[in-house]
């Protein structure tokens, strides 16, 4: 790894395969894809999540410091989420009956795609079919209205 040595090299490599094989990762990984881009993933995760946490430095102020919020007055920045919220309203009610259900359960309700796919009726796989068409969908709907940007 470029820009790590040593000692933590071995504890990222060591972190990379804990996450790796933690009942979450296990059951995330689909089982069909190649796992060493899965397993690459994590890694560059850790590594960001590292570096965010290296660089994050605490700055100290005064008792008697007060924050100059500038133009912002008393009006908290724009941070667009009560546009991305309505845009993905929108989204949901262009969703046909079986792909509107799919969200329901899988992401209100909060069931794993086992549980999702038993209450469908269907099969897991259907659920993921179903459930990567509406994220990619979302995606492309939020993009045509500028609150996504990849």
């Amino acid at each position: 790894m470029r820009g790590v040595t040593g000692d933590a090299e071995r504890d990222i490599v060591q972190e990379t395969f804990a996450r790796a094989f933690s009942d979450k990762a296990r059951t995330a990984y689909n089982g069909i894809d190649p796992y060493r881009p899965y397993l690459m993933r994590i890694a560059k995760n850790l590594l960001i999540d590292r570096f965010r946490a290296s660089s994050k430095q605490e700055l100290e102020l005064p008792d008697d410091a007060t924050l100059d919020t500038g133009e912002l007055g008393d009006e908290p920045p724009d941070l667009d989420w009560d546009r991305r919220r309505a845009a993905t309203l929108e989204y949901l009610a262009t969703l046909d009956p079986e792909e509107r259900e799919l969200v329901r359960v899988r992401f209100e309700e909060e069931k794993s795609q086992d549980e999702t796919a038993a209450q469908l009726g269907c099969s897991r796989r259907r659920v993921r079919t179903l459930e990567a068409n509406v994220q990619a969908g979302l995606r492309k709907w939020l993009r045509q209205r500028r609150l996504w940007a990849e």
